[in-house]
C-alpha cells in the first residue's frame, strides 16, 4: 500500500469510525518499477496500438463487431513518419502512463480491501477518474518539445 494511503487508514479518526470525514487522496509518484512493466509494450506505435486496442475490444464485446476506428486527430503524425529519437521519446511517454493507470488501479483495490477489512466499505463512494489523454496533456499534440515549459 501506498505511504498516502497507508497514513489515511492510520490516522486514529479513520479508523472503524461513524463520524469518518471525507478523505481526499492523491498519488503523484510512481515508483519505476511499474514503469519497467511495460518497456517495449508500445514500440509498435500509437497507430498499431489503437487498432490492437479496437480489436481487443471487439473481441471482448465491449463495442459492436462494426465499429470502426475512430479518426486520429489531424495534429498527431503517423507513427511511421517519426525520426527514431521521436518513436524513442513517444514509446517512453506510452509507458510512463501506462505504469501509472496500472498503479493507480493496484493501489485503489488495495485501499478499497482495506476499507472492506474495516468494515468501512458499505460507508464509501469512489470517485475514480481517470482520463485517457496519453501520458500528460502537454504531449497530446505529439510534438516533441512540448514538455520543456514545465521544466
Amino acid at each position: 500500500m501506498a505511504d498516502s494511503e497507508r497514513l489515511a487508514l492510520s490516522l486514529p479518526e479513520n479508523r472503524l469510525s461513524e463520524n469518518v470525514k471525507p478523505q481526499h487522496l492523491v498519488r503523484a509518484k510512481l515508483p519505476k518499477e511499474w514503469i519497467d512493466k511495460f518497456k517495449g509494450k508500445f514500440d509498435q506505435g500509437w497507430d498499431k496500438v489503437r487498432e490492437e486496442t479496437l480489436a481487443r475490444q471487439k473481441q471482448m464485446g465491449i463495442v459492436p463487431q462494426n465499429t470502426l476506428l475512430a479518426p486520429k486527430p489531424a495534429g498527431i503524425k503517423d507513427w511511421d513518419t517519426l525520426s527514431p529519437n521521436e518513436k524513442k521519446v513517444f514509446e517512453r511517454q506510452m509507458e510512463v502512463y501506462a505504469g501509472w493507470a496500472a498503479f493507480a488501479d493496484e493501489e485503489v483495490g488495495r485501499l478499497a480491501q482495506a476499507l472492506t477489512d474495516d468494515g468501512l466499505m458499505d460507508n464509501t463512494i469512489f470517485l475514480y477518474i481517470l482520463g485517457d489523454n496519453g501520458g500528460s496533456p502537454e504531449a497530446r499534440s505529439g510534438q516533441m518539445g512540448a514538455l520543456e515549459h514545465q521544466r
